[in-house]
């Protein structure tokens, strides 16, 4: 469908169920008509295809739809029979709208079938012409792919642009975010039309990443859960050894909790090399230790506790500013920042802030067994 209008927008819920715009108007109408089972034919008197025609002419009575103008789709996983009116508006091969006109205006004249009773009413309320128009304009799309088809279906489309390992993972992301832009657009009445743009750039923004140089960033805006428990976690007592303010603490919560969400998934999916987390992580400490090194060759002989948690404060500031990505297009600070706070959490730690770090979780250590006791 939106094959045709690709600089166009798309709405929910406002015109129809789902409209595609194309230069500030409506291009084509759809009602769409969900079966799991694909239960029922499309007969003549079907109730969707009567409950249809009612919102349609409706539409056009009261000027909502123009019929200079769009074009009307109705979208069901139910099936038309043959030689069946909307057998005869499928848009090809047998399509027959005059055909199809003489037998809904046979059957809404005739039917006594109360449920459709509006759906004839409002139909041949409609001027004759108005009526050939309305229906010359439908398209009836029948035995339409149910909502457990989609999937495969669009990891097809996907797969053309995606190395085939990758698909299912571009697929989940891209999914996410259009349920996220349909939420938003069904509950802010202001929000504006979805552009196919937005979801073409989207797409090729999620397969970017998912290259040897790249790897998604999935978390960017998550939150530790409220309930969280991270006072006892050795990476948040580290920090207040060296006497960190708690909104440092809470930026350093928020890090680890993302990076370890985010190392989870890659791993999940599979997408990092034999042995990359383990390279990375090493090159981490490595770097680590270089600075630890630095802060204790300038230390005095017998520093203050004061002295100590400065050089601390200055080590973790050093390392947190500097750009060491796991791969050359992955740098999103937090995969870092939080990697580090990872080591730190280790038992025994792997990196450390205050020069005296283990030595002083050591004693904690022993201070709270001893508590327990």
């Amino acid at each position: 469908m939106t094959r045709g209008y690709p600089d166009g927008r798309i709405t929910i819920e406002k015109y129809d169920d789902v409209a595609f715009q194309s230069d500030g108007t409506a291009a084509e109408l759809l009602q769409l008509k969900h079966h799991l089972a694909r239960a029922g034919a499309l007969s003549d008197a079907s109730a969707d295809l009567w409950k249809t025609l009612r919102v349609w002419s409706e539409a056009t009575r009261t000027g909502v739809a123009d019929l200079d103008v769009p074009l009307f789709s109705l979208v069901t996983t139910s099936q038309a029979p043959a030689e069946s009116a909307a057998w005869y508006l499928h848009p090809t091969g047998h399509r027959s709208p005059a055909v199809a006109y003489e037998i809904l205006v046979r059957v809404a004249e005739q039917s006594s079938s109360e449920a459709n009773k509006p759906g004839y009413e409002a139909f041949l309320a409609l001027p004759e012409d108005d009526r050939k128009r309305l229906i010359a304009s439908i398209h009836v799309l029948d035995s339409s792919p149910t909502i457990e088809d989609v999937q495969p279906l669009i990891e097809r489309e996907l797969a053309l642009t995606v190395r085939r390992e990758h698909v299912a993972g571009v697929f989940t992301r891209v999914e996410g975010w259009w349920f996220a832009q349909v939420v938003r657009h069904l509950t802010h009445l202001s929000t504006p039309a979805l552009e196919f743009r937005s979801l073409q750039a989207y797409v090729s923004d999620v397969r970017d990443m998912f290259t040897p140089d790249s790897l998604p960033i999935d978390f960017f805006y998550e939150e530790p859960p409220e309930n969280a428990t991270t006072e006892d976690r050795r990476f948040v007592v580290q920090l207040r050894l060296i006497a960190s303010h708690n909104n440092s603490i809470r930026n350093a919560i928020r890090d680890y909790y993302r990076a370890f969400k985010q190392r989870s998934a890659w791993l999940r999916e599979d997408l990092l090399q034999a042995g990359e987390l383990q390279r990375y992580e090493d090159q981490l400490v490595d770097e680590w230790q270089r600075f630890f090194t630095f802060a204790e060759e300038g230390l005095a002989p017998n520093a203050s506790e004061d002295d100590l948690q400065r050089v601390g404060r200055e080590l973790f500031q050093t390392l947190h500013n500097r750009d060491i990505a796991i791969r050359p297009n992955t740098r999103e600070p937090y995969v870092m920042r939080g990697s580090l706070h990872i080591l730190a959490d280790r038992n025994p730690p792997r990196v450390g802030w205050h020069p005296e770090f283990l030595a002083r979780l050591h004693t904690l250590v022993a201070v709270a067994a001893g508590a327990d006791d």
